[in-house]
C-alpha cells in the first residue's frame, strides 16, 4: 500500500542513498565532472533551522520516492515564503497511476502547512514533466543553464 509521509533527515538519510544514486544516474548531465556527494551536515543545519521539508513515498514501508524542498524568503518577493524543490524522484516502477501527482499534491499541502505561499519545482529538460506540471496547474518560469568551470 502506498503511503505519503513527512519524515526527518535522520529517519531517511541512509535509506535514501540508493534512490539518490539511481536518480543521479538517470538525470545528471555532467556526471564525469560533478560527482554526487550530498552533505548530511548542510541538510541537518537546514532542518535544524526549520527550513527543510522531506516527503517520502513508501510502498509497504519500502522507500520508493521522495520530494525534498527548502523554505526561505526571496529578496525580490519578501512578502512570500518560498518553497524551492531540491530533489524529487519516484522509482520508475511507480511512475504510473497517480502516484507522482499525489506526491506533489501532498508536498504542496505539507509546505503550505509550514508557511510556504509559493512553490517552485525544477525539472531537467532532458526529463520533462510538462503534462504532469500542466495538470497540476504550474506555470513554466525559467530555464537554467549549467557549466562546470
Amino acid at each position: 500500500m502506498i503511503k505519503y509521509q513527512v519524515e526527518k533527515l535522520d529517519t531517511v538519510y541512509a535509506e535514501i542513498q540508493h534512490l539518490l544514486k539511481m536518480h543521479w544516474e538517470e538525470i545528471a548531465v555532467l556526471k564525469d565532472e560533478i560527482k554526487l556527494n550530498p552533505s548530511y551536515e548542510i541538510y541537518k543545519q537546514i532542518e535544524k533551522a526549520g527550513k527543510l521539508y522531506i516527503l517520502t513515498v513508501r510502498d509497504d514501508g519500502f522507500l520508493v520516492g521522495y520530494f525534498v524542498a527548502f523554505l526561505n524568503k526571496n529578496a525580490h518577493y519578501i512578502d512570500e515564503e518560498w518553497a524551492h524543490n531540491d530533489v524529487m524522484f519516484l522509482h520508475p516502477d511507480y511512475r504510473k497511476a497517480l502516484i507522482g501527482y499525489t506526491m506533489i499534491r501532498e508536498a504542496e499541502r505539507g509546505l503550505k502547512d509550514m508557511g510556504a505561499t509559493v512553490i517552485t519545482i525544477h525539472v531537467k529538460i532532458n526529463h520533462p514533466l510538462d503534462a504532469l506540471m500542466k495538470r497540476l496547474e504550474y506555470t513554466p518560469n525559467e530555464i537554467h543553464y549549467v557549466r562546470k568551470l
